[in-house]
């Protein structure tokens, strides 16, 4: 991002505005925006790298699954706690 001239921190500002306008204008999708908690504190990291993916061994199921690791802090919640503080 930077390489393109939007400091990161400038970036998540911009999409947070542009989401909450979008979710502003259609409330008649509140429920459905509720699903994703865009704006929560912490978001699920997930190594999508397929040397990290395990087989699931309690479901019984033939799909493999991503490697969870920690929570990261969301950057889409963070910049909007700038604004509120």
């Amino acid at each position: 991002m930077v390489r393109l001239g939007v400091p990161e921190r400038r970036f998540y500002q911009l999409l947070a505005a542009v989401l909450s306008d979008y979710m502003k204008k259609h409330p008649q999708m509140s429920e459905r925006f509720a699903l994703f908690s865009l704006f929560r504190p912490q978001i699920i990291r997930v190594v999508l790298n397929p040397v990290k993916l395990t087989w699931p061994d309690l479901d019984g199921g033939s799909r493999m699954l991503p490697n969870y690791l920690e929570d990261l802090q969301n950057p889409l919640w963070l910049v909007t706690q700038e604004y509120e503080s």
